[in-house]
């Protein structure tokens, strides 16, 4: 508190006096009075209205007169003496009785942490720093408070408590789940040789007549990569017509690259004029986005690349498809060339749902949770070493395997290994929210 405050206090306190002076014939100086409610000038005043009126008397006599003057003078001089003793001791009592020691602030709260960028973790707020115990005072004065603040000044005496800890900074929000939006890595199959990846993801796949969409990333490193025949990925197996649901290629129609989606019956866009061409196109156009989307129960069959839809044969009316279920080719077909593709493939998605174009051009840049509603599989490749490949959701029935000997999804044994390696898919990838 500042000093002029506490001298006004002392001005106030009980510890002031006053004496009250009996006029008369036979005046005398009166007892002092403690704890009157008036200030030392008041005193003062009275004691020279005395004065005079003492010096005005003509009732008493001279000696008496002198007498009673002495006696004025020496209360005078008592009174200040006292008066001075108690103003002394009441402003020194004043002082060592300073106030508590003020309160520091409160300790900020940390701030909130950021959401994980893409689903990272927030930081943790930092704690409230502590505020400073004040010094002591005649009764203790009381610490400062949590904070930065400083705790009060005061006199001497108990020491005062410490100052209380500051309170900790909120912890920021969980970020969710992680997402890295860096295309990560891809698989690379190559033409003339038997490096088949394959499984079986049983009837978590689309089967029968029932609507799906495949879809994945292509990159097209050259002129091997065009050759008719050759398979990229096909679900199912050609025990009848219309079994399988698959992408390969139809060669090239000059500067056009065909391609041949197909069902093995009523779809299948075979030869070089075949109706999906995309025109003006280089051997080594690089990456190219795919899907091959059925709407279920004889309706559309659509095949877009990045996201447009190209042409394809159309089925006559009342048609139906028996996909098998469950089997999953990469890099080849079942019987129509174990000998595959040539190029990088990543981001693969199998949809047991019909995918319109726009969902498909819209979701091709989104890196996936992986449990979207009707997504049966998804397949990024991300794993650091290896040929095994296992789904997002890293369920073990979806893991997709090379190929060491023929049996279930594998038509034959491989002669070599796919190569996993570094993806470069132009971005920018965003997160499913």
């Amino acid at each position: 508190m500042p000093r002029e405050t506490i001298g006004a206090r002392s001005k106030r306190g009980t510890n002031s006096c006053v004496f009250r002076a009996t006029i008369g014939k036979d005046a005398s100086l009166a007892e002092p009075i403690l704890g009157a409610p008036h200030t030392g000038s008041d005193t003062v005043n009275k004691m020279t209205s005395n004065s005079h009126r003492f010096a005005s008397s003509t009732t008493t006599p001279f000696p008496n007169q002198v007498a009673d003057i002495c006696r004025t003078l020496k209360g005078a001089a008592l009174l200040f003496g006292i008066g001075a003793t108690l103003a002394v001791t009441a402003c020194s009592a004043d002082d060592s009785a300073v106030p508590p020691g003020s309160g520091g602030s409160n300790g900020t709260s940390g701030s909130n942490g950021n959401s994980g960028t893409n689903g990272q973790s927030g930081t943790n707020g930092e704690s409230g720093s502590n505020g400073v115990a004040g010094s002591a005072g005649s009764n203790g004065g009381t610490g400062g408070m949590a904070g930065s603040g400083m705790g009060g000044s005061g006199g001497s005496g108990n020491a005062g408590a410490g100052g209380a800890a500051g309170a900790g900074g909120a912890g920021g929000s969980a970020g969710g789940g992680a997402c890295d939006t860096t295309p990560g890595k891809a698989m690379q199959f190559h033409s003339k040789i038997k490096d088949m990846i394959a499984g079986d993801i049983g009837a978590d796949g689309p089967s029968g007549d029932g609507p799906r969409t495949l879809e994945l990333w292509a990159k097209f490193i050259g002129a091997e990569s065009w050759t008719a025949e050759q398979s990229i990925i096909e679900l199912g197996k050609p025990n009848g017509p219309n079994h399988v649901w698959g992408i390969d290629m139809s060669g090239r129609n000059g500067t056009s690259g065909v391609f041949g989606p197909y069902t093995n019956g009523v779809s299948d866009n075979n030869g070089t004029n075949a109706p999906p061409q995309l025109v003006n196109t280089p051997v080594d156009i690089g990456w190219l986005h795919l899907s091959w989307a059925y709407e279920g129960n004889g309706g559309k069959l659509e095949f877009t690349v990045d996201g447009n839809v190209l042409p394809t044969q159309v089925p006559a009316p009342g048609f139906m498809l028996n996909l098998t279920p469950g089997l999953v080719l990469l890099g080849a077909s079942q019987n129509f060339g174990n000998e595959g593709w040539d190029g990088i493939m990543d981001e693969v998605r199998i949809w047991k749902v019909y995918r319109t174009p726009q969902q498909v051009k819209d979701n091709m840049k989104v890196r996936l949770k992986g449990t979207e509603a009707g997504l049966s599989a998804y397949y990024n490749f991300d794993e650091a070493t290896g040929t095994d490949v296992g789904d997002v959701t890293k369920t073990a029935s979806k893991t997709l395997k090379s190929c060491t000997a023929a049996g279930g999804a594998c038509p034959s044994a491989n002669t070599a290994m796919a190569t996993r390696v570094t993806s470069d898919i132009p971005g920018p990838f965003t997160c499913a929210p």
